[in-house]
């Protein structure tokens, strides 16, 4: 039976590492949180096992090569016995074949070497993960969950090339070309209406030329997402048409943060965000089909808004669930955040527009679209917010033609 984590105490966070240098580094560098963290040390994974028994920890961080039970081993046994902590494994390059045998365990993986304020930024991601996701009823949602799909491992070696200072676009595309099944989607996507080249795409070089790193590196992460659940009873969620509404939201998203001038990293951000906004809703659906269903249901049945709904029927919402997963992943705040309050943005914060507010909008025009609506303020969208953060009308008019050309062309 899993044990569940007391979100009522400070955070535990657990070292291990069988070089008691490395220990005693770490002590060091943690020194300061000692009033913030409770924080554990093994030398080994027997030994981080026997301190689990004893209480949780919230965060486990455990270097991959050590006697007796490695890092990968470490992070199986803790997965099925604590699934609510958060594991991350330090590893190196020589550690693949390990790294591969536990990328359905681990939730982050640091390659050595590495600065420590980037150890430090991961572990207090994943405890600001704890604290804003994981409230009572969230935590015991995500803890009887049996499976949460693991980061895909076409998204781990593609982030691993990224960080490399000399990587181009034909290893990336060698990496997705070893997998058929992800050349075969991605080559169909990249030739679907939403992208509107004018020719054939027949190679992963070329879609990757085309539709740049970051974007190739999202589809991948749709695909696999889609292909993890693809035999699950759905509770009446269609693939095809969640696909679909993904694939609009997202080239919505990016053409609408283009046209509000935002850096091209904030509109690769909105790409991703607008294809991963609604997965949340693929976990909760295959958990418990029936109940799903009773969520659709009750919405249409009250006409309410589908994280409505779900919050009424499961005690937790699809953004809430999509925002746990992304975290784990590893993925950028701003992509989180736009997951987590696509449907109220006004709630994340400052009116600036975002990554998130390009998502809103998105969302909300493909509803207003949908809908045959001849009015773009005549939905449920926020205006305020919206004028507050610098959106005009005629702007919002202009996005609409575009939702609707994005539909006709699906």
């Amino acid at each position: 039976m899993a044990t569940k984590l007391d979100s009522s105490k400070k955070p535990r966070v657990l070292f291990v590492d069988d070089e008691e240098t490395v220990l005693t580094l770490y002590r060091h560098m943690f020194s300061n949180k000692k009033s913030d963290w409770e924080i554990g040390y093994a030398e080994d994974g027997i030994e981080a096992l026997n301190l689990m028994e004893e209480e949780p920890y919230d965060v486990l961080v455990t270097d991959m090569n050590m006697p007796r039970m490695n890092g990968a081993e470490l992070v199986v046994q803790v997965a099925e016995e604590y699934p609510s902590t958060a594991r991350v494994i330090i590893t190196g390059f020589s550690d693949q074949k390990s790294v591969i045998q536990c990328l359905e365990a681990t939730h982050r993986f640091l390659m050595k070497p590495f600065e420590v304020v980037n150890l430090t930024e991961i572990i207090q991601t994943l405890i600001a993960l704890h604290k804003s996701l994981n409230q009572n009823t969230l935590k015991e949602f995500c803890g009887q969950i049996s499976h949460l799909p693991s980061s895909p491992k076409i998204y781990f070696q593609i982030t691993e090339e990224l960080q490399k200072p000399n990587v181009t676009t034909e290893k990336i595309a060698s990496l997705i070309s070893c997998d058929p099944c992800m050349t075969a989607k991605l080559l169909q996507l990249v030739n679907s209406a939403f992208f509107g080249f004018a020719y054939e795409i027949h190679h992963p070089k070329d879609a990757v030329q085309l539709l740049g790193i970051e974007t190739v590196r999202s589809l991948a992460m749709l695909i696999y997402v889609f292909s993890y659940y693809e035999d699950s009873d759905k509770g009446g969620i269609s693939i095809d048409e969640l696909s679909t509404h993904c694939l609009q939201t997202a080239v919505n998203a990016q053409k609408i943060s283009r046209d509000m001038k935002l850096p091209s990293n904030i509109q690769d951000q909105a790409f991703t965000a607008g294809m991963l906004h609604d997965l949340g809703k693929l976990i909760l659906a295959t958990q418990d089909p029936d109940a799903y269903r009773k969520s659709i249901i009750l919405q249409k049945e009250n006409k309410l808004q589908d994280w409505e709904s779900e919050q009424q029927v499961f005690g937790a919402t699809h953004m809430e669930i999509g925002a746990y997963l992304f975290s784990l992943w590893g993925l950028p705040v701003p992509i989180i955040e736009a997951i987590m309050w696509h449907h109220q943005p006004s709630k994340e914060g400052p009116n600036t527009f975002s990554a998130l507010s390009a998502i809103y909008v998105a969302e909300s025009l493909h509803e207003f679209a949908s809908d045959g609506k001849k009015d773009p303020t005549d939905t449920d969208m926020d205006l305020e917010y919206l004028l507050t953060s610098g959106v005009t009308e005629n702007q919002l008019d202009r996005w609409k033609e575009d939702s609707a050309s994005v539909l006709m062309a699906s």
